[in-house]
């Protein structure tokens, strides 16, 4: 049970919060309840830091008008001592996260960013931070995985190899003369034990709502090594500092579920400002639809998914492409919406929030094949990379090694050559080599009949509300071998 009370050796207190993408949610917890937390543990005796994980800029509805600002302005009030990075800060890249950067009242850091450009970190972004506080101080880095690169399409950014950015940063730390050094991440790295174990940290800190659907994930052994698994789950950390020098910190951990608490007011006014904001904006109904609309992460980046045939053929067709496809990690939501729902502006928003544009592509039946080995490639995982289809069915085998997975192509209903000349339409995002889809990248750029920068949330409303009903239906595009019933 969690207390206010600091015990009687507690020397400081840490407060770790992350992935909050939107204000005002009830379920995963709002920044007016983590306001309440902050506020509680603040009126401690002991000096209390406040950690936020991030994970946090993107995407969401809101996002997707901003770009993340109005999360920042929420946690300039919450007053962090520091904010980590993970992939979802590049939501919307690198140039709108050093907008952001400069924004924010507090640091953001992370060890393993560099750009060329300046030969330094990311523009805005620091490599660490020391925070003292009542002659008490923390150390504090981030690092960030290097998939980011490639799910992200990152064009000048490079990311580090994250164990020796790291280690080079706790030196500096160590430098300092840090009471606690604490370094919060954003993936499985099988260093981050050994670190513990070996004394070169002191305490490490990640949150992940789908830990348990990634089967690399080992759970954690050392006790300071803090993974927050649950939607609205924070973490309260008391430390009672080393009498010598030789000798580690030590820690009590209390996991909170801040949507059990209430809300802080003058921040909860905060938040309806914003989520009034948008309901204005979005709160125009587009249309109706017959059939159930399932966004579910499990369903969409594992199978035909209804919402993904939708889309891959509004795409299509307005490109007037021979075939379209659409990683499903841009299909967010990850609700239902049954049928006979309408269909708002909001649920797009949702759904689609980030701000891709429909791109043309001429490829090759060969192109096409490494594209569908790439989709299926870390199905066991749920990852976004798998593709959402339209003008073209295939079928393929989960169980088989990665990258010997497809197993046949069909377009027309008749067998895909790899020289056969294709044009196909996606994001741009995809086009750039997003997810993996390096064998996308370069290929030629075609112009079509309505081409524009439209984005595809506003192509998909649109559509929406000129047909005012639809009703996508499963048609066998994309089809498991392994798990197809026998006749």
């Amino acid at each position: 049970m969690w207390s206010s009370v600091s015990a009687a050796n507690t020397d400081l207190t840490i407060v770790f919060a992350a992935d909050m993408t939107q204000v005002g949610d009830s379920q995963s917890g709002s920044y007016a309840q983590l306001a309440t937390l902050l506020q509680s543990q603040r009126q401690r005796k002991t000096p209390t830091f406040f950690f936020f994980g991030g994970g946090s800029l993107g995407p969401s509805s809101f996002s997707s008008l901003d770009r993340g600002a109005h999360i920042i302005d929420l946690l300039n009030s919450l007053e962090p001592d520091v904010m980590a990075l993970t992939k979802r800060e590049f939501s919307y890249f690198e140039d709108e996260l050093s907008l952001r950067a400069y924004e924010a009242a507090f640091p953001m850091v992370s060890a393993n960013l560099f750009d060329p450009l300046i030969q330094s970190s990311l523009d805005g972004v620091n490599r660490y931070a020391v925070i003292s506080r009542a002659g008490k101080r923390i150390g504090v880095t981030s690092v960030i995985s290097p998939d980011v690169k490639t799910e992200y399409a990152l064009k000048r950014l490079d990311i580090l190899a994250p164990e020796q950015a790291l280690l080079r940063q706790i030196q500096t730390l160590k430098a300092a003369k840090c009471d606690v050094i604490v370094v919060l991440y954003d993936a499985y790295y099988d260093f981050i034990e050994p670190m513990l174990q070996q004394g070169i940290i002191d305490l490490a800190i990640r949150k992940d709502e789908h830990y348990v659907l990634n089967e690399n994930n080992l759970p954690p052994e050392h006790p300071n090594n803090i993974v927050l698994v649950g939607a609205s789950d924070a973490v309260v950390i008391d430390v009672t500092l080393a009498s010598q020098s030789d000798q580690q910190p030590t820690f009590a951990i209390n996991t909170i579920e801040i949507n059990t608490l209430s809300p802080q007011a003058d921040i909860q006014l905060q938040e309806t400002e914003y989520l009034h904001r948008l309901n204005k904006l979005m709160n125009v109904v587009l249309g109706k639809t017959a059939t159930d609309l399932d966004m579910h992460r499990l369903i969409i980046r594992e199978r035909e998914a209804v919402i993904g045939n939708f889309i891959a053929d509004v795409i299509r067709q307005y490109s007037n492409a021979d075939i379209a496809f659409i990683n499903s990690g841009n299909i967010r939501s990850d609700s239902l919406l049954p049928a006979g729902s309408v269909i708002r502006r909001q649920d797009i928003a949702n759904i689609l929030p980030y701000r891709n544009n429909v791109v043309k592509l001429q490829i090759t039946g060969s192109i096409l094949y490494e594209a569908m080995e790439n989709s299926v490639s870390q199905l066991e995982y749920s990852n976004g990379r798998f593709l959402q289809i339209s003008g073209f069915s295939v079928e393929f085998d989960s169980q088989a090694p990665a990258g010997k997975r497809v197993k046949q192509i069909f377009v027309n209903g008749m067998p895909l050559t790899k020289d056969k000349i294709l044009t196909a339409a996606t994001s741009d995002y995809m086009a750039n080599g997003g997810d993996g889809y390096s064998t996308l990248d370069g290929a030629p750029r075609l112009k079509y009949d309505n081409y524009q920068q439209v984005q595809l949330s506003k192509l998909i409303a649109d559509e929406i509300r000129k047909v005012g009903v639809i009703a996508p239906a499963i048609e066998g595009r994309l089809v498991d071998v392994y798990r197809k019933p026998t006749s």
